[in-house]
């Protein structure tokens, strides 16, 4: 029932309700006129009981004629059952009734006047009777009910016919009704779906607003509390909207102008080592000013990048062929973890339309993201390939992966899994965050796959060029310690 609509459920309450009213009506009515067509039988049958040979066998126009009263049947039953003719002086009594074997058998028991009951002869016609002892046998005496029968026949029939017509006329006029009851509810039913399809994240489409008929109506003050929190919902996201618009520049703006110092800090403490002189703790102070500039550097470019690509900065758009950027990215991972193995598939040619750095900087984060935080000691699987119109890249490790309710975070800013927040590993949480980010501005996806004791799988999917080869050859090699492509 619950998966009806309230719609339905209220059309189906009201037939349901006109139905039982309908067979209560139709049952009493049935019921009372029934009772007073047999008690009239009866009391005509018990009318004919009294001095019944008197009235039966009163003459009419002329022997063989039915006594004036009405026309009623009678039997006479001796001691053993046998049935017989009233017989009255000069002529007998028009109609027989005639009863079966042990019905004839049950009345010849009787020994005193009974009241009204039914009963049936030998064709099966209904009647109501009585008996009575007369003169050493027994005088059955019975009215037909087929008149009444008749009528009461009629009676169902006509009530099953209006029956039939109020509850279709109930069904019919009903849907009408609540169809146009519901409408109110269907204009905010389409409000709100069409505000959830348009929604924005600066809030754009919460403008629209449901057109209130009545206030005093359960609708109208629906109408008026849905416009009220749409009210509401608006101002808490054009402010939220402003708030993160302010911040986005601020870094934006933060990042662009920290570049500078940051490259003049740098250059500073490599001209002051690169002079000598310096004792040994000062050279290592040195060094350590230029290790934390260039990581403080990584980190604005990083700030920089996710800025302009919430503010929507366009892609420089160009062929670039995937296949030297996985090159350049496994080249790069080599020289920075000499010790890690890895294990490249690559078709020959992937051509896409981006900017190359870009895709080379989400090629490379994932990569630096398997070889800092798999620690199981297997390689890293490379393959890149082209499908049903795209360019994957897949990045797979040996593990340890990650529980599902921590792989859902992976793409969150400044999310690292380690929970102590230590940077012994290093990494700021902004890689993952910047490779969704610039695929996203390629108009393509990107996945993360994770399983505790399988390992993690990164998928990059981008919108293949038009002009690609249609049969590419493929390349395979293993880069590691000691190996090259």
């Amino acid at each position: 029932m619950n998966r009806l609509s309230l719609r339905t459920r209220l059309v189906a309450v009201a037939v349901a309700l006109v139905a039982f009213a309908v067979t209560a009506t139709g049952a009493a009515t049935y019921v009372a006129l029934r009772t007073y067509l047999y008690g009239r039988i009866d009391q005509q049958v018990s009318d004919l009981a009294v001095d019944p040979l008197h009235r039966i066998c009163t003459p009419g126009n002329g022997p063989g004629e039915a006594s004036p009263l009405q026309a009623p049947y009678a039997t006479v039953i001796d001691h053993t059952g046998a049935q017989g003719t009233v017989v009255c002086p000069g002529f007998r009594l028009a109609r027989t009734l005639a009863l079966s074997p042990a019905d004839a058998s049950r009345l010849a028991a009787v020994t005193g006047e009974t009241q009204p009951f039914g009963l049936r002869d030998t064709r099966g016609a209904s009647y109501r009777a009585v008996a009575q002892p007369v003169q050493g046998d027994v005088l059955a005496i019975a009215l037909p009910t087929s008149e009444a029968d008749g009528t009461l026949g009629r009676l169902l029939g006509l009530e099953l016919v209006v029956g039939a017509v109020a509850l279709i006329g109930t069904g019919v006029v009903g849907a009408a009704g609540v169809r146009l009851g519901m409408r109110p509810l269907d204009r905010v039913t389409r409000t709100a779906r069409t505000v959830a399809a348009e929604l924005g994240p600066d809030g754009r489409g919460l403008d629209r607003r449901v057109p209130v008929v009545d206030p005093h109506t359960e609708v109208g003050q629906l109408s008026e509390a849905v416009n009220t929190m749409l009210d509401a919902v608006e101002r808490e996201y054009a402010a939220r909207w402003e708030s993160e618009q302010r911040m986005r520049r601020f870094l934006a703006d933060a990042s662009h102008e920290l570049r500078t110092p940051l490259t003049s800090l740098r250059g500073y403490a490599e001209l002051v080592r690169l002079r000598g002189g310096l004792d040994e703790q000062a050279a290592d102070s040195l060094r350590r000013i230029e290790s934390e500039g260039t990581r403080m550097s990584r980190l604005v470019e990083d700030l920089l990048t996710l800025a302009r690509s919430d503010r929507g900065v366009p892609v420089d758009r160009a062929p670039v062929d995937v296949s030297d950027v996985v090159d350049d990215a496994v080249a790069g991972l080599r020289a920075a973890h000499p010790d890690r193995e890895v294990r490249v598939s690559s078709d020959t040619e992937l051509p896409v339309l981006g900017d190359r750095d870009q895709l080379l900087q989400v090629v490379g984060n994932v990569l630096t993201n398997a070889a800092v935080h798999a620690t199981g000691g297997g390689p890293i699987a490379v393959t890149a390939d082209r499908q049903d119109g795209e360019v994957v890249v897949r990045v797979a490790d040996a593990g340890p992966g990650l529980p599902p309710e921590l792989a859902a975070q992976v793409f969150d800013r400044f999310w690292r899994a380690d929970l102590a927040r230590t940077r012994a590993r290093g990494g700021s949480g902004l890689g993952l965050s910047i490779v969704r980010a610039l695929v996203a501005g390629h108009g393509g996806k990107v996945s993360f796959d994770s399983a505790v004791a399988e390992g993690t799988t990164v998928t990059v999917r981008l919108p293949a060029a038009p002009d690609g080869p249609a049969a590419p050859e493929v390349r395979d090699y293993v880069s590691g310690p000691g190996r090259g492509p």
